[in-house]
């Protein structure tokens, strides 16, 4: 697969924790009206035992009444969800993500941690599948090579 078309369907995205919250995050960096302007990120299934084991954080978001985005409309509650897993690239990655499988989109999320308090979010869009992956991990490793 060739690199400017993984480029033309990457972008990045950089989430600032709030002051005084835990596992609440507001959009500092990145194209606008794409995922919600605040997510949440971390374990939400505490009183619920997961039914994946191997998951290691959950994202979830809400779009306001103001916002705009690509998935406002799809679920109920203009909301967005999606599993973290695992993914071991050698890198400060904590996970990845697909949004929507539901309603057959497969946009790949790929979480990186930032110190102190910041989540960049590589976002690829439509590649999520599982063919595709192995092509973003190593498009990843290249970027962080530099």
């Amino acid at each position: 697969m060739e690199k400017t078309y993984l480029e033309n369907r990457y972008t990045s995205l950089t989430y600032t924790l709030k002051e005084g919250t835990k596992a609440s995050y507001y959009l500092t960096e990145g194209k606008k009206n794409l995922l919600p302007n605040r997510i949440s990120v971390g374990d939400f299934s505490a009183f619920a035992p997961s039914k994946v084991k191997n998951k290691v954080a959950e994202l979830k978001g809400n779009y306001n009444k103001s916002e705009e985005g690509k998935f406002k409309g799809l679920n109920k509650g203009n909301s967005v969800h999606t599993s973290i897993y695992p993914i071991d690239l050698r890198y400060n990655f904590k996970g990845y993500g697909i949004l929507d499988e539901r309603h057959k989109i497969y946009d790949l999320l790929v979480l990186e941690n930032k110190e102190p308090n910041s989540i960049v979010i590589h976002y690829f869009e439509d590649m999520g599948r599982p063919e595709y992956k192995q092509t973003v991990w190593n498009y990843l490793k290249g970027l962080f090579k530099k």
